[in-house]
């Protein structure tokens, strides 16, 4: 490999990488590189792939030089990150710690500390919630210490719950989610009655938690019905907006569902002809966004014209609409779209359904006149050839898993290789050492039964 071939690979969690320092006995020029990528957030979207941490911890075992890394990445920690490096830096050092190294254990208690010292002023924005780190740390001491760990973090939180009482949060949902599934919902009940009476701290937590749940459960309660002629006053003032699918999103959150959900199909004929009468093309695109796929009520021919509107979100909102219909225009418009805008056109995602074995020179063509692998892309990609087989599809799996950056996806691409039967051996053995762990095991998966068939056959 070149160091940017390298490099790019080691950035996507692709096993490659991994197989490159394990064979190139010259592994040691790469090391600047997966130091690099340890000190800053190499994920594409961490709350569906996960950290990479233990991808780069392969990395720098597979270098053989594990304490270049070490004070580096201990360095980096104890600064201010972001969320997304803080958790990655964070199972680079426990992952150090289970082997052995004294200090990277050191460094996650000192910094547990400092996030405990700070308790109510710990600092909250877009980027870093310390609160969320602190969280993440004290799963982590669960696996050295077990259920004293979470005690401990209890009181704690209830410390700060008592001297910031009008917080409404203590856990966060995720953390006792995974206390749950880590100790047993029973358990933790059992932890918070016998402790309430005894600690005004845990009180506090309990409270709070009460508090917060029942926060939740009047908003699920308290519903508003969103009429059509409300959506159509949303959709109106939100198109003034800088941002005017999050702001709709936004009003729809508040009505907990959108009129899909509880609508009659009278009701959702008169949205449909409330878009087609709509001429602002935001207004119109936002009241589209409304319908889920496949459940526009009338005919879907003006729709095709939207679909090639020069209106991004009109033309995004369409595609939206129309990606689960069956329709042989709809073929005709994917195949258009594809020859004259590429893949930036949407077109794909109308093949899902529509899908035809002629149709893989035209994706391959669009494909090969880009340089990167979209996110849209690469999913729906897998969800045509999850769906479709076709053996001559490996020219167009083989560039979305090389090209595209989000490892979630890419192991749809790899399942859609397995599918059409293209899946090499090759290819199995990258997926082994793969940054995403649904990919290894799948891997590992398809690799046993592969086996077995081989031994079989003898």
């Amino acid at each position: 490999m070149t160091e940017t071939t390298f490099s790019q690979s080691l950035r996507r969690g692709l096993g490659s990488a991994i197989l490159e320092l394990q064979k190139n006995q010259e592994r040691a020029r790469y090391r600047e590189l997966v130091l690099r990528c340890c000190l800053r957030d190499i994920s594409y979207d961490w709350q569906c792939e996960g950290t990479k941490g233990d991808y780069l911890y392969y990395a720098v075992w597979a270098i053989r030089e594990p304490e270049y890394f070490l004070e580096p990445v201990i360095q980096k920690f104890h600064s201010r990150c972001n969320d997304k490096l803080f958790f990655q830096l964070a199972r680079i050092l426990y992952l150090y710690a289970g082997d052995g190294y004294a200090v990277a254990r050191e460094t996650l208690y000192t910094k547990y500390d400092y996030f405990a010292q700070k308790g109510e002023k710990l600092l909250q924005n877009f980027h870093v919630d310390e609160g969320m780190q602190w969280d993440e740390l004290a799963c982590t001491l669960w696996c050295f210490e077990g259920f004293a760990a979470f005690k401990r973090y209890a009181n704690a939180v209830g410390e700060m719950c008592i001297k910031k009482p009008h917080r409404r949060t203590a856990y966060d949902l995720w953390y006792r989610h995974r206390a749950e599934d880590k100790f047993g919902k029973e358990r933790i009940e059992k932890f918070y009655s016998s402790a309430c009476g005894k600690s005004l701290a845990i009180a506090a937590l309990v409270d709070s938690i009460e508090a917060e749940d029942s926060y939740y459960e009047r908003e699920r309660t308290e519903k508003i019905q969103p009429t059509v002629d409300m959506l159509l006053q949303a959709a109106k003032e939100a198109a003034t907006d800088e941002n005017p699918r999050l702001k709709m999103h936004s009003f729809l959150m508040e009505c907990k569902y959108t009129i899909m959900n509880r609508a009659s199909e009278q009701e959702r004929i008169e949205l449909a002809q409330a878009v087609l009468r709509e001429e602002d093309k935001t207004v119109k695109a936002l009241l589209l966004l409304q319908f889920w796929p496949n459940v526009f009520p009338i005919d879907i021919m003006p729709l095709l014209a939207y679909a090639q509107s020069e209106h991004e979100l009109l033309a995004g909102a369409a595609m939206d609409t129309l990606r689960e219909h069956k329709d042989k225009r709809l073929h005709e418009l994917a195949m258009q779209l594809l020859e004259n805008k590429g893949l930036e056109s949407g077109a794909l995602s109308l093949l899902y359904r529509n899908y035809r074995k002629s149709d893989d020179a035209v994706i391959l063509r669009a494909m090969e006149k880009t340089k990167t692998i979209s996110h849209d892309v690469q999913m729906d990609l897998r969800d045509i050839y999850t769906h479709h087989r076709s053996t001559a599809a490996l020219p167009i799996l083989l560039r979305a898993y090389q090209k595209g950056d989000c490892s979630f996806c890419r192991c749809g691409i790899v399942q859609a290789m397995q599918h059409c039967g293209v899946l090499t051996d090759d290819m199995l053995e990258e997926c082994l050492y793969d940054s995403y762990d649904d990919t290894r095991k799948f891997a590992r998966r398809v690799k046993r039964r592969r086996e077995r068939a081989a031994s079989g056959a003898e």
